[in-house]
């Protein structure tokens, strides 16, 4: 583990990336194994400082609106890929060359044929791993898509409130217009019926106010007021 003291939080802080966004890039970029190794006594892997150059430059494609297919297409182009298998190669053969050291004396080996079961098991397990890793990189693609078509349907149905269309809109529009329009007319005609009856009572009780004999012009006068207001309604 020499060399491999850094956390996947030390990562995604750094970078800027989510937790689940660096474990998907390892699920479709096999090549980013050689900057991480598994403590098999805490079951947790640490990252080496390579880790951060290679997720800051993850980072900033992804910004560019890239998505992880695309970006492993263009590590890959780089040489990074090539590099980061270099790498891994390095490692397994120098720890091979190390267990073999401490191995005991070669009467323990196992048989020929026993060796050859094994690496043909291993080489099995590789390529269903492998199998595995492009089916879940293939349905992060399609996953991806399909967020993509949402989004946009989201921003159609946004732009089209209630789900109207642009007709159904400007006839709502004209309705609500018209029916203000009534309704300012209907405030006017009740405005001028309250006008009308607060004179007529003004007058009548201008003629109340009259002695029972005499005033004959102003009685008529005021009779003809009043006949005039009710002619109006």
């Amino acid at each position: 583990m020499n060399g491999f003291q850094h956390s996947i939080e030390d990562i995604a802080e750094a970078t800027g990336l989510t937790r689940k966004y660096i474990d998907r890039c390892y699920q479709l970029m096999p090549f980013l194994e050689a900057y991480r190794r598994m403590a098999a006594d805490e079951n947790k892997y640490y990252y080496n400082s390579g880790a951060f150059d290679v997720f800051q430059q993850i980072a900033s494609l992804k910004a560019q609106h890239n998505n992880r297919q695309q970006i492993k297409e263009i590590l890959e182009s780089s040489g990074l890929g090539n590099q980061g298998e270099a790498e891994e190669e390095g490692r397994e053969e120098q720890g091979s060359a190390m267990e073999s050291l401490e191995m005991e004396p070669a009467s323990v080996q196992p048989p020929p044929d026993t060796k050859l079961w094994i690496d043909a098991l291993q080489t099995s397990s590789r390529q269903a791993i492998d199998a595995l890793r492009e089916a879940m990189a293939a349905k992060d693609v399609v996953i991806e898509e399909k967020d993509s078509r949402i989004h946009a349907l989201e921003d159609r149905i946004l732009a089209l409130p209630d789900g109207r269309t642009p007709e159904e809109i400007k006839a709502g529009l004209a309705e609500k217009e018209r029916q203000e329009q009534e309704i300012e007319a209907l405030k006017k005609k009740v405005g001028e019926e309250q006008g009308r009856a607060a004179e007529r009572k003004r007058l009548i009780g201008a003629l109340e106010q009259l002695p029972t004999w005499g005033k004959r012009k102003q009685k008529k006068e005021l009779l003809s007021a009043i006949k005039a207001l009710d002619g109006q309604t």
